[in-house]
């Protein structure tokens, strides 16, 4: 997997970076509007970092995982004008991947402004979305063997009015300090390692049509 990807101009022409190795991921359909962000300067003692959600059943991320595909751009459909580089930001994956339950699966750092291009469709159930505003973000510390399930994080205190919780429909969170620090104090616990890596194989999903296998390379030629 790729540490990171290129710059966002980069990126939005083609959906890679120079090296061809960045793939272009989307969080799932935004059903409702977010509140209003914490990342006001009256409220920033208070902003933990940010989350983005994605569905499995709108984007096969294990799939995508399982043939070494990266997983370093999400859409930024909100809060596009306050999320910056540097930010802290943790993937939340919603269930129905059988041994796989909702819960928190990675934690890294932005690494781009927010910029505009088009992604590419062959992860994504159904054909892939009209072209939109995404982020680069460095999921560095990833949990995908030993996830945080939202059981476990709805009995902690600090996370139990966390917005994901009541509004699990949105794609893009904004989490309290509190919150954020819910998911450090357990992530340490689980090992995280720099590549996300499956315990269980995906035998009851089918091959995805035009995948690159794993270690392969991927024409920027094709996805223009």
């Amino acid at each position: 997997m790729a540490a990171g990807s290129g710059t966002g101009r980069a990126v939005a022409e083609s959906g890679f970076d120079g090296a061809g190795q960045t793939w272009s991921l989307r969080v799932s359909r935004e059903t409702r509007k977010v509140t209003r962000s914490m990342r006001s300067e009256d409220n920033m003692s208070n902003f933990g970092g940010w989350l983005f959600h994605c569905s499995p059943a709108r984007f096969q991320l294990f799939r995508a995982i399982e043939d070494g595909a990266p997983i370093n751009n999400w859409a930024a459909k909100q809060h596009r004008d306050e999320i910056a580089d540097g930010d802290p930001a943790a993937l939340w994956v919603s269930g129905g991947v059988p041994g796989y339950p909702t819960g928190m699966y990675a934690v890294g750092t932005v690494r781009s402004a927010v910029w505009s291009g088009k992604v590419d469709p062959r992860y994504w159930v159904g054909g892939g979305p009209e072209p939109g505003q995404f982020v680069d973000i460095d999921f560095d510390r990833n949990i995908f063997h030993h996830p945080i399930s939202v059981d476990e994080l709805k009995s902690d205190k600090d996370f139990a009015d966390a917005l994901v919780l009541r509004m699990p429909r949105q794609t893009t969170f904004v989490l309290t300090s509190s919150e954020w620090h819910a998911i450090e104090r357990r992530l340490d616990k689980r090992h995280p390692t720099r590549t996300p890596r499956l315990v269980r194989h995906l035998q009851s999903l089918p091959p995805v049509r035009g995948a690159r296998p794993k270690g392969g390379q991927v024409s920027k030629r094709d996805h223009r």
